[in-house]
């Protein structure tokens, strides 16, 4: 692949990288177990797998390194590491007594 076409697919560097990122270690997922010890056993299990495969560390020190010459693009970071907890459940229809 020449540089033109990588270019074209990912503009800046950071663009690479993340795209690299959440192609070898995937978008954070957590499943409702009902039990946060559960939940959160699930995440540091997964991530630890993830980052254990060979690679993976330099992949995470290029991902750290072009966040910080990042600059203008710094949102693209958060919104790739940021994680958004799933709304609660609606309260229960009143029953009008």
């Amino acid at each position: 692949m020449s540089k033109p076409a990588i270019y074209r697919r990912w503009p800046t560097k950071q663009d690479l990288i993340i795209a690299a990122a959440e192609s070898r270690i995937g978008v954070l997922s957590v499943p409702d177990l009902g039990d946060f010890r559960a939940e959160l056993r699930f995440v540091l299990t997964a991530r630890l797998e993830a980052y254990r495969l060979p690679g993976s560390d330099r992949l995470l020190a290029g991902l750290a390194g072009a966040s910080a010459d990042a600059g203008a693009v710094r949102s693209q970071y958060a919104e790739y590491t940021s994680w958004t907890a799933p709304s609660p459940p609606p309260p229960p229809p009143s029953t009008g007594r």
